[in-house]
């Protein structure tokens, strides 16, 4: 669900639909068969629009982009330390506006920095060598609570934590 209580949905290979509420209509956006030819083929397991009006989109494969609903445009985000090959099953953000994704190859925080122009991202990637129960998450198991704690499950278990009580080494 959007900041405008719109409901966004991937629920066919060919594009993202939303849904509004009041009316009760469905609008299809984007086609991936248009994002195909700069893009590659793209498969979505996870949406998410952040504090600011992002819109987050996670991949099968692909990593993490971003869609532009008003210019109707699909972004590769250019994140180093190997999002951009995982499968991104959730995507959450915290009390500090970091976004937070579950893959295929642990958890990522991702810092984003807005300048003029373009947005900038750092990234820190935790694995089992962190303390998770596995480097692999489950499609659809990710939760904030309302005390800001971030829930993502995976296929050992649930990770939890409170974002600013992470210690880094």
């Amino acid at each position: 669900e959007d900041l405008n209580g719109d409901i966004w949905m991937a629920i066919d290979p060919e594009r993202i639909y939303k849904f509004d509420y009041l009316t009760g209509k469905i609008e299809a956006f984007l086609s991936f068969q248009e994002t195909q030819k700069t893009l590659g083929s793209i498969s979505v397991l996870s949406l998410y629009e952040d504090s600011k009006g992002r819109f987050w989109v996670g991949t099968r494969g692909r990593g993490l982009f971003l869609y532009d609903r008003t210019k109707n445009k699909l972004t590769a985000l250019n994140i180093k330390n190997k999002i951009v090959n995982d499968d991104v099953f959730g995507i959450l953000e915290d009390e500090f506006k970091n976004i937070w994704v579950s893959t295929n190859n642990g958890i990522f925080k991702i810092i984003v920095k807005e300048n003029s122009k373009e947005l900038t991202f750092n990234t820190r990637n935790f694995d089992v060598f962190d303390g998770l129960q596995a480097n692999q998450f489950n499609l659809w198991a990710a939760f904030k609570s309302s005390e800001g704690e971030i829930f993502f499950g995976g296929i050992n278990g649930v990770n939890y934590f409170k974002p600013q009580e992470i210690i880094y080494n």
